[in-house]
Order: structure tokens, then sequence, then C-alpha cells
């Protein structure tokens, strides 16, 4: 059995947020931030923010 997502989307003033079920992961939740920076949470409470450096180049931080 293959994996699927199913897309949600949730309104909000301050940020632009979707939520991702995937059916052997787990929901995953992806925003982005007042600086463009992209925000990926599981549903353990782990964090990976995706942004670019001054160069342009795509840095992701684990926390």
């Amino acid at each position: 059995m293959s994996p699927f997502a199913t897309k949600g989307y949730a309104a909000n003033l301050t940020e632009d947020s979707h939520e991702y079920i995937m059916s052997d992961q787990g929901k995953v939740t992806v925003e982005k931030d007042i600086f463009g920076n992209t925000i990926i949470k599981d549903e353990k409470g782990n964090k990976k923010t995706i942004k670019k450096d001054i160069f342009g180049n795509k840095v992701i931080e684990n926390y």
C-alpha cells in the first residue's frame, strides 16, 4: 500500500498554514513565518525551518 497525503487549509491572520496527513508518517503542519521561512512541524513536536541564506542557498535547521 503506497502512502497518500490529504491536504487541509486553515485560516490564520498572521501566517499561511497547511496541514498534511500521511497514511504511514502521521500529521505534519507546514507554515510560513513573517520572514518567508517555511516551518515544518510533526505530531511528535519535531520542527524544521527551511530558509535562504544571504547567497540564496536553502538552509534546513532542525529544532
